[in-house]
């Protein structure tokens, strides 16, 4: 997940289940520092490559009928046309 989601997982329901429970990897993102006092051994911070595409993004090109090709893996592209998402 992304540090802005993570930034508000004390409002996720059993968030303390999640954390417990399973690996969090979090890639860092600009404006939202992760919090030292949350890190355990079972979270891992990472520096990744930010490209600027967003879900809100990709609706719009699917509602305007612009290609999401290269935005979305394949099989996502295909379930979106198929089912009319967005339309």
């Amino acid at each position: 997940m992304g540090s802005d989601s993570f930034s508000n997982i004390k409002r996720w329901k059993n968030f303390e289940i999640i954390l417990k429970r399973y690996e969090v990897f979090i890639y860092k993102r600009p404006g939202f520092n992760v919090r030292f006092d949350m890190l355990t051994d079972r979270i891992k911070v990472f520096d990744a490559p930010l490209l600027n595409i967003s879900s809100t993004h990709i609706r719009d090109m699917v509602r305007q009928k612009k290609p999401i090709r290269y935005l979305v893996p394949d099989i996502v592209k295909e379930e979106i046309e198929a089912q009319q998402y967005y339309g």
